[in-house]
C-alpha cells in the first residue's frame, strides 16, 4: 500500500532537534493524567481511548527516516490493547513510578504516539488514567483537547450518547505548513524584517526567576557574558504549581477586554517585568509559545501546531503600565505577522544579532498560556519530564469555567530553587494586583507594592 510521506512541520522540527541532540530522549515525552473519585470501568475506557485515536489522526502518526531525513505518515488504523494496570498504596509509590516511567522516550519511530496506564491510588480511593504522549504528535495546547476528548468518548461509550464532531485533521495542517516552508520569497521578507526589527531595538541580556546575585549567574557576568550556559546535562528540573485566584484573573480579563489586549500577552509581559525588576531592570527577551490554531475546528485539534515567538520586552519605569504595554503590543503584533518563519532559522538570526553561542540562552524561559474548560468531577494534571533545555518552562493553565489559573513552573535545579519560584510567583501576583488597580501608575510605583 502506497503511503503519503510528509516532512516535519516547523513546530516538529524544534521538538526533534531538542530530542535528536540530547542524551535525554524523554524530551519527546509529555506526561499528564486524568483522575476521578468514582470507579472507572477500564474496558469502557479502553474503547474510549481507541475512539480518540480513531478520531485524531495525529495519534496515528509514524516516523521513518528516508534519505537521512525524518519523515512522517499517517497509519490507517491503530488499536491499543493490553493497557498496564497499577495500584499504588501511597503518594511515594506513585511518585517513584513517575520518576522511572518518564525517563525512556516514547517509541515514536514505531508509531507509538500515546501510552495510557490505568492506575488506582488506594490511599485516595482515586482512579486515574496516566498518559505518556509524543511531543511530535501533540503539543501542550493539544493535551487539554486530548483530555477533554478522552472524557467525551468515555461518556459516549458509557451512556450511549452521540459523540461530538471529530476535530480537524492534523494532516491538513501538515500540508499547509509545507507550503509555508516552501515559500522562499516570503521567508526572505521575514528574515529581513527580523534582522531590521531586532537591530533597531535595545539589546537585552539574560534575566531569570532566580535573583541577580545568584552565584552561577554572577560567575557568567564576571566572564562578560550576557547569556546563560545550557545546564541541561548537569541539572534536573524542579517543578512547582502556584495558583492565581479567580477574582484576580477576572480583573485581568476585564482590563484586557477594555484595552483590547490578550490575556496571554498581559501575563507574558508582566512575567518579564518581574524578572527585569529582579535583574537591574534590563530589557528581557523570552519565548512566548503561540497557539497557531486559527479556525474554531482547529482549536480542538491535538496536533503539534505551536510556534515560538521571540519577543523583546522593554520597560520605561517612569511611564505607566498601560503606556509600556501599548509599546509591547505594537511590537508583538508586528512579530506575529511573520510567525510563519521557521523557529530554527529565527534562532540563528537572534544568536548572530545578540552574539551568544549555540549552547547559551539569552531567554530564561518559554511561556505558554493554555485556556481549558475542565469537566466537572474530573481532575487534569500535567507532569514534568524532569529535563528542559532552557532554564525554565512556565505554563499558565487558565480554567475558563472557574476563572482560576494555575502556574506550572519547571526550572533547572542548578539555577533555581523552590524558594526562588515562591518569591518570583508572589512578586508576579503582587505586580498583577497593582497593575489592575492602578494601570496609570508608573512601573516604578507598581514595583513598590
Amino acid at each position: 500500500m502506497e503511503r503519503n510521506y510528509y516532512p516535519l512541520t516547523r513546530s516538529q522540527d524544534v521538538v526533534n532537534l531538542q530530542g535528536k541532540y540530547s542524551p535525554f530522549k524523554r524530551l519527546y515525552n509529555i506526561l499528564f493524567s486524568i483522575s476521578v473519585g468514582r470507579k472507572v470501568e477500564w474496558d469502557i475506557m479502553t474503547k474510549a481511548i481507541n475512539l480518540v485515536v480513531e478520531r485524531n489522526d495525529c495519534l496515528r502518526l509514524c516516523f521513518e527516516k528516508k534519505d537521512k531525513q525524518l519523515m512522517q505518515y499517517i497509519q490507517d488504523k491503530v488499536v491499543i490493547t493490553d493497557i498496564p494496570m497499577y495500584e499504588f498504596k501511597s503518594e511515594e509509590e506513585f511518585t517513584a513510578f513517575i520518576d522511572k516511567y518518564r525517563k525512556p522516550g516514547i517509541d515514536f519511530k514505531h508509531g507509538r504516539m500515546i501510552e495510557p496506564n490505568y492506575i488506582y491510588l488506594a490511599d485516595k480511593k482515586e482512579y486515574m488514567v496516566f498518559f505518556k504522549v509524543c511531543h511530535l504528535a501533540v503539543d501542550t495546547y493539544g493535551i487539554a483537547n486530548l483530555a477533554n476528548d478522552v472524557l467525551c468518548c468515555y461518556d459516549a461509550v458509557e451512556s450511549g450518547k452521540e459523540l461530538p464532531p471529530a476535530p480537524s485533521q492534523f494532516e491538513q495542517f501538515i500540508i499547509r505548513d509545507i507550503k509555508i516552508k516552501n515559500n522562499k520569497e516570503q521567508l526572505e521578507k521575514d528574515c529581513k524584517f527580523f534582522q531590521d526589527f531586532f537591530k533597531s531595538r535595545p539589546f537585552p541580556r539574560y534575566t531569570g526567576i532566580h535573583s541577580e546575585d545568584n552565584p552561577i549567574w554572577q560567575k557568567q557576568l564576571k566572564k562578560g557574558r550576557k547569556a546563560i550556559k545550557n545546564f541541561m546535562l548537569k541539572s534536573d528540573t524542579v517543578a512547582d504549581a502556584k495558583k492565581i485566584s479567580a477574582d484576580l484573573c477576572k480583573e485581568v480579563e476585564r482590563y484586557c477586554t477594555e484595552h483590547r489586549q490578550s490575556m496571554a500577552s498581559f501575563m507574558f509581559y508582566v512575567m518579564n517585568m518581574v524578572s527585569s525588576d529582579m535583574h537591574k531592570r534590563v530589557p528581557s527577551y523570552n519565548l512566548n509559545l503561540c497557539n497557531c490554531r486559527g479556525t474554531v475546528s482547529e482549536r480542538k485539534t491535538l496536533g503539534t501546531m505551536v510556534q515560538s515567538l521571540g519577543v523583546l520586552c522593554q520597560f520605561d519605569w517612569d511611564k505607566s503600565f498601560a503606556e509600556n504595554f501599548d509599546v509591547f503590543s505594537a511590537d508583538e503584533n508586528q512579530l506575529l505577522r511573520h510567525i510563519g518563519y521557521p523557529d530554527l532559522e529565527f534562532e540563528d538570526i537572534i544568536r548572530k544579532i545578540y552574539n551568544f553561542g549555540v549552547f547559551e540562552y539569552m531567554e530564561f524561559c518559554t511561556f505558554s498560556f493554555v485556556p481549558m474548560s475542565k469537566i466537572n468531577g474530573y481532575d487534569f494534571q500535567l507532569y514534568s519530564n524532569g529535563k528542559f533545555p532552557l532554564p525554565a518552562y512556565i505554563m499558565m493553565l487558565y480554567d475558563t469555567e472557574t476563572g482560576e489559573a494555575t502556574m506550572l513552573y519547571d526550572c533547572q535545579k542548578i539555577l533555581t530553587t523552590s524558594q526562588d519560584i515562591d518569591f518570583f510567583h508572589k512578586k508576579f501576583v503582587s505586580f498583577i494586583s497593582a497593575i489592575v488597580k492602578s494601570p496609570s501608575a508608573s512601573l516604578s510605583e507598581i514595583t513598590k507594592n
